[in-house]
């Protein structure tokens, strides 16, 4: 799987990595991100952990972090003040009801990732189901 992430890397040039499920394919990602080789210098990839339903823990070779502009992130409880919370809340609230967000989704199973991958266009987000 990471030489599809890899491929697409290279074409749509990933700023912002959410990974909502960490453990085996937060490693599949970071392998991707780590494989620039010398034709030209990594671009930052922050990747933000949010979650861990796949697993509590990843493998992360120090190539990966020499290899690549990987900023690692964390996002949930202690990363930001409930102060701080409120406010992004209420800046959204305020952003929705001036116009409100329209996104449309297909929800796939993960084993189909390589026949789907190319399909979504047209601003259609596919969501990976395990």
């Amino acid at each position: 799987m990471h030489w599809l992430l890899r491929a697409e890397w290279d074409g749509a040039g990933i700023d912002v990595v959410l990974d909502y499920v960490w453990g085996q394919p937060a490693e599949a990602v970071l392998e991707a991100i780590s494989r620039k080789g010398l034709a030209h210098a990594a671009p930052r990839v922050r990747y933000v952990q949010t979650g861990s339903s796949a697993g509590a823990n990843v493998s992360l070779p120090a190539a990966t972090l020499r290899c690549s502009g990987l900023e690692i992130l964390g996002s949930g409880f202690g990363s930001a003040s409930m102060s701080q919370i409120r406010d992004a809340i209420a800046e959204l609230f305020t952003a929705a009801a001036e116009k409100p967000f329209a996104v449309k989704f297909r929800t796939v199973s993960l084993r189909e990732i390589e026949s789907v991958w190319a399909e979504a266009g047209d601003g259609v987000r596919l969501i990976f189901q395990p």
